[in-house]
């Protein structure tokens, strides 16, 4: 629900919501999961090569929503190699956002009150991804 309909003239497909979603990033990650409301999985994709995949975590509260980002800046950090060396803090649209680049692959997150937003954007440039990030309230 969070989610624009359209973002950059790519269509959002919901990928999967809730213990689905929950499940999904579990596996795909080394540290603990905790604190989650709701969670969905989106892609976006349209006429172009672009194509981002969004994933929306919703916490009980704001406190709990950066806890959980600042946790995960941690866990980048510990885990080391290129995500640990390619951690960065931007500022886009007024937002603190991460940036990570493991593999050559730019992957954005930032905390906006109880949600906590992370981007994977394909065949994106920065400067539409900058645009994606204010597009999502």
């Amino acid at each position: 629900e969070i989610a624009p309909a359209e973002i950059l003239g790519m269509n959002r497909v919901v990928v999967s919501t809730g213990t689905d979603a929950l499940q999904r990033v579990k596996e795909s990650h080394i540290g603990s999961i905790e604190n989650i409301e709701d969670l969905a999985i989106i892609h976006y994709h349209g006429e172009g090569e672009g194509f981002l995949t969004l994933w929306t975590t919703l916490y009980k509260n704001d406190t709990l929503a950066s806890y959980e980002t600042e946790k995960m800046v941690i866990g980048i950090r510990k885990f080391g190699g290129d995500w640990a060396s390619t951690l960065e803090e931007i500022t886009i649209d007024g937002k603190i956002v991460y940036l990570i680049a493991p593999n050559d692959l730019p992957q954005y997150f930032w905390v906006d009150g109880v949600w906590v937003f992370y981007v994977t954007p394909h065949n994106l440039t920065p400067e539409e991804v900058a645009q994606i990030i204010q597009a999502i309230p």
